[in-house]
C-alpha cells in the first residue's frame, strides 16, 4: 500500500482522480501502458512522470496510450503518471495493459 497524493493505492494499481490525475503504485519498472476511460472521452493528456521522461502520450476517444520509443521506463514506484482532461465524468478505467522493458505484461488493475 502506498499513499499517493493523499490516496491509498494497493500495489499494482492505478487510479483516476476527480481532477484527472492518473496515480499509480507499480513497483516494477514499466515502459508502456494502455487503458480505456469508462463513461467519457479524453480531450488531452500530458505531464506527470511520463511527461518528465518524454513518453509519447496519445488519446483517441476513450483510449489512452503512453510509451517511450526507446523503452525509457517509469522507475519511481508510485506517483502521478500523467494528467487527463476529460470531456465528461469518468466511471473508471478498464482494459489496462502495462508492460516492462522485455514486453512482459504487468498485472495492473483499477483501484476504486
Amino acid at each position: 500500500m502506498a499513499n499517493v497524493e493523499g490516496h491509498e493505492l494497493e500495489e499494482n494499481t492505478i487510479l483516476l482522480t476527480d481532477s484527472g490525475d492518473v496515480l499509480y503504485n507499480v513497483p516494477t519498472d514499466f515502459v508502456g501502458i494502455q487503458f480505456e476511460i469508462d463513461g467519457t472521452t479524453v480531450s488531452s493528456i500530458s505531464g506527470g512522470e511520463a511527461g518528465k521522461i518524454d513518453w509519447i502520450l496519445h488519446a483517441s476517444d476513450s483510449t489512452v496510450i503512453g510509451f517511450h520509443k526507446s523503452n525509457k521506463a517509469i522507475t519511481d514506484n508510485s506517483g502521478i503518471l500523467f494528467n487527463i482532461d476529460l470531456d465528461g465524468d469518468a466511471t473508471g478505467l478498464s482494459n489496462i495493459v502495462c508492460v516492462d522493458s522485455n514486453k512482459n505484461i504487468i498485472n495492473v488493475t483499477y483501484n476504486n
